[in-house]
Parts: C-alpha cells; sequence; structure tokens
C-alpha cells in the first residue's frame, strides 16, 4: 500500500513537507479505495489495519506537536487583538462547516454515535492501576 515505506514512520529524517503530505494522502487514498464496496475482501484487511494505523500514529504525532510547539508560537505571536480577530474567523468557519449550531451540534451528534457504538465509558480504554510493591 505504501511503496518501501513503513506506515509505522511519521517522518523520515529531513523529509519535506510536501513528501509527508503525499504520504498522509495516499493513507487516505487507499482507505477510500479498499472500502468503496460493501465489504471490505479478506485481502484488504490487513492493508486496512496498517493504513489505519499508519494514520494514527501519523494523527497522534501531528497533534501533539500542534498543541506543544505550533499553537503556543502561533498564540504568542499574535496581539491579543489579532488573536480575538482569529478565534472569530474559526467561528465562522466552525459554522459554514458544522451549520448554525456548530461545534456543539457536532459534538452532540458525535456523542449519540459513541453512545451507539458503546464507547461513552472511558474507564474501559483506561488501562488498569500499577500493582503496589510486594
Amino acid at each position: 500500500m505504501y511503496g518501501d515505506r513503513d506506515p509505522g514512520q511519521v517522518r523520515g529524517p529531513g523529509e519535506s513537507d510536501l513528501a509527508f503530505v503525499i504520504f498522509v494522502f495516499s493513507i487516505t487514498n487507499d482507505v477510500l479505495d479498499v472500502t468503496r464496496g460493501a465489504r471490505v475482501s479478506a485481502t484488504d484487511a490487513e492493508p486496512l489495519a496498517r493504513a489505519f494505523d499508519a494514520f494514527e500514529i501519523m494523527y497522534a504525532n501531528h497533534t501533539a506537536r500542534e498543541d506543544t510547539l505550533v499553537f503556543r508560537a502561533w498564540k504568542n505571536a499574535l496581539s491579543s487583538t489579532d488573536l480575538a480577530e482569529m478565534g472569530d474567523r474559526f467561528e465562522d468557519i466552525e459554522r459554514e462547516t458544522f451549520g448554525e449550531d456548530g461545534f456543539d451540534d457536532a459534538l452532540h451528534r458525535i456523542g449519540h454515535i459513541e453512545d451507539v457504538l458503546g464507547l461513552t465509558d472511558l474507564a474501559q480504554f483506561t488501562a488498569p492501576a500499577v500493582p503496589s510493591g510486594p
């Protein structure tokens, strides 16, 4: 699915942003190609799982970088007026993307999907406590 590239490799040393974006699009295209039909074939199941794994690794790395580097630098570079203006722009984009109720409506829909799929109890995804000493 990805040529010689290991799906777990998020970005190689010195790899350009363009090459990385092309790789991310290849993951998306692979998933779309495999899931076009009503069912995923047995031969496509493992490559699809690898595509999902690669996407998760890429996404986790990307969001961690945004949270720790990009957004802090961006916030520090803007004046309070510019920051407020950007917030207004993002709210406009949110309404265009998600409708008039914006984020709240999307959050409600996602919550409903999680409830139907049995994903609302986060304790089921929490690692157990480490046993205390001997």
